[in-house]
């Protein structure tokens, strides 16, 4: 897993509207059994979609969904499932959101 990998969420459900984690940690932090994730939730499930940058929406294997950054949060990697897209073309988009999170724009 590397860095705007986007990974399956092995405990998406009905009940679970994030299919999908955004890996936002950097290549070069040797932690091996964590990583700095974003969830990738289904679009509609969202509320309220806060606008301005902090909540990118993407299309991932056809499915509508939006980056809760507010949500951002350090996982083991066992409640990671395998890699299913990359976002690296969105990567300004990625680091705008992180960047309004923490005050940094």
């Amino acid at each position: 897993m590397r860095f705007l990998d986007i990974c399956r969420n092995p405990h998406h459900s009905p009940d679970n509207n994030t299919p999908y984690l955004l890996i936002i940690q950097g290549n070069y932090i040797d932690v091996q059994s964590t990583r700095v994730v974003v969830p990738l939730m289904n679009f509609e499930a969202v509320s309220p979609i806060i606008k301005g940058g902090l909540m990118p929406e993407f299309i991932v294997e056809a499915n509508h969904v939006a980056m809760v950054t507010p949500e951002l949060a350090g996982i083991s990697i066992s409640d990671i499932g395998p890699v299913v897209a990359n976002a690296l073309e969105r990567h300004h988009d990625v680091r705008r959101a992180i960047d309004i999170l923490t005050g940094d724009f």
